[in-house]
């Protein structure tokens, strides 16, 4: 792929903290000025929106979207992978029991180190210590809650109404899709299109949804990790806490996969 198609069209595996580990393609935008609304009133800040500029060559255009297709398998492959580590430390735990970040199931990685840290801390009611565990810095539980909240917020904004996803060659946009996440759909195409264009339009439509759609998954994976986790903790409220544990977990091992990918996932 050419610099310039680097450029204008790119997946990556985003920071975990915010977006919980999921690939990033929306982001909160108004619609492009040339564009055309489907409702007076509807170029609202908070709209979510996924957008794509594609390169005109469609050989080069279908090899950019081919890439994307195969990042969300890969995320969605991560995923799976990210809760069956979360039930191997939970396995570990449960026949050995012991919440010290020293211990030597902290070795397996950051993730585990950091659950470990968080469990001390909900059992105990006593921050674990921040900076510590060799070049590892663990997040208290109070960071850990905020953050989960934040991915919260961003999941409600993306699947509580409806968004939109664009698709731009060469920087013009060819066609805006508003959808809404009970499935209804409509398309508001910017001039004429040929067979190929409606195409690849659908394949960034797929795409954009897949994304969605796993990021939502991040969620409900989360929550039924922390059922494991609670089977660990014997104090009130611990069913609570356990929930931004477990996401925290999740995201720390996307995070590693993202690192292992140096930045990008690739299938």
């Amino acid at each position: 792929m050419s610099d310039h198609q680097a450029t204008q069209f790119s997946f990556e595996f985003q920071a975990p903290i915010a977006l919980g580990g999921v690939l990033d393609f929306w982001s909160a935008a108004p619609p492009m000025a040339e564009a055309v609304s489907f409702e007076a009133g509807s170029a609202v800040e908070d709209t979510p929106v996924w957008r794509v500029d594609l390169p005109a060559d469609l050989e080069a255009a279908s090899a950019a979207l081919a890439t994307g297709e195969s990042q969300v398998e890969a995320a969605q492959r991560a995923l799976d992978a990210a809760v069956e580590r979360l039930q191997t430390f939970v396995s570990a735990q449960a026949a050995a029991p012991s919440f010290d970040p020293s211990s030597p199931a902290a070795a397996l990685g950051d993730p585990e180190a950091e659950a470990l840290a968080l469990l001390n801390e909900i059992q105990t009611g006593t921050p674990a210590v921040s900076f510590g565990l060799g070049e590892k810095i663990v997040a208290g539980l109070d960071t850990v809650t905020r953050q989960f909240q934040e991915f919260v917020d961003a999941l409600l904004r993306n699947v509580g109404s409806y968004a939109w996803v664009e698709t731009r060659i060469e920087g013009r946009l060819v066609c805006r899709t508003s959808i809404g996440w009970s499935g209804d759909a409509k398309n508001l195409w910017h001039g004429p299109a040929d067979a190929q264009t409606l195409a690849l339009h659908q394949r960034a439509l797929s795409i954009a949804i897949e994304s969605r759609n796993t990021f939502v998954k991040t969620f409900i994976v989360s929550a039924q990790s922390a059922v494991k986790l609670v089977t660990l903790l014997s104090v009130p409220g611990g069913a609570v806490l356990a929930l931004p544990t477990a996401w925290r977990f999740i995201s720390q091992a996307l995070a590693e996969f993202n690192k292992r990918k140096d930045g990008a996932i690739s299938a």
